[in-house]
């Protein structure tokens, strides 16, 4: 099934290598020391942003490697970085942004 938070999903076996693109921001991870078990079910689960929430997310050493929004080039690269994905805390996120704007 499709997954409207996750866009891309990589793996690279020798390396304990994940790359997750995600949809709702276009930036893409690297997470390290994910063994082949684990990327195996997160590809078999039927919601990738619920299996990356609850078993990848506060897990693994997170490190941005592609910002497709940032206005230098250096701006985003390399920095160690956890998001949290889900409509839920999107919209609280909006929310909060457009009340403190008011």
């Amino acid at each position: 099934m499709p997954s409207t938070v996750i866009g891309q999903i990589d793996y690279d076996a020798a390396t304990q290598s994940l790359w997750i693109r995600f949809v709702t921001n276009g930036r893409r991870y690297l997470y390290s020391g994910v063994p082949p078990e684990e990327h195996a079910a997160f590809r078999r689960a039927f919601s990738k942003g619920t299996y990356f929430n609850q078993h990848i997310r506060d897990r693994y050493e997170a490190t941005l490697v592609d910002d497709p929004k940032a206005t230098r080039p250096d701006a985003a690269v390399g920095k160690s970085l956890l998001p949290s994905v889900g409509e839920g805390g999107a919209k609280r996120r909006m929310r909060g942004a457009i009340s403190r704007h008011r």
